[in-house]
């Protein structure tokens, strides 16, 4: 009988341990951690539905809405904003809101130059999606 119960036991605890990355994933996760799990999803997308679910409610619907060209170059900009090698500096929750402030690697008109992030997140069915961000650095404009 206490063969039963600790084998139960066991099974239990394996069971949490190996689900444990899917609770993360799925809503536990820090704002941080969801922004940079956008960040490698935007890397790889291929098109918007692959980064579209780490967007608020509001922008994932804009962004599913259009179709043609218009969803093309929307892609093409939201590519185009990707910022590599995400450092975060300060993270503050308040509420069901979330604010990260980061550093990272931009590239504009061909040129590498440091980047400066500030992420505006709010919690929406349990997990954080990016309301608003915005990234900053320092370029000298193409000559025409």
């Amino acid at each position: 009988m206490r063969f039963k119960f600790t084998a139960s036991v066991l099974a239990l605890l394996v069971l949490l341990l190996t689900s444990a990355p899917q609770v993360m994933s799925a809503g536990g996760a820090r704002p941080n951690d969801q922004y940079r799990a956008y960040l490698n999803a935007l890397y790889w997308a291929k098109e918007l539905r692959q980064f579209s679910p780490y967007l608020c409610e509001r922008t994932r619907n804009n962004l599913e809405s259009l179709s043609g060209q218009e969803r093309q170059d929307a892609f093409k900009r939201w590519k185009k904003g990707y910022v590599a090698k995400f450092k975060l500096g300060r993270e503050e929750v308040v509420g069901d809101l979330a604010f990260i402030e980061g550093t990272g690697i931009g590239l504009e008109y061909g040129q590498i130059t440091p980047a400066k992030v500030r992420v505006e997140m709010i919690m929406e069915n349990g997990t954080w999606k990016i309301k608003h961000q915005v990234w900053t650095g320092a370029i000298n404009m193409p000559r025409r």
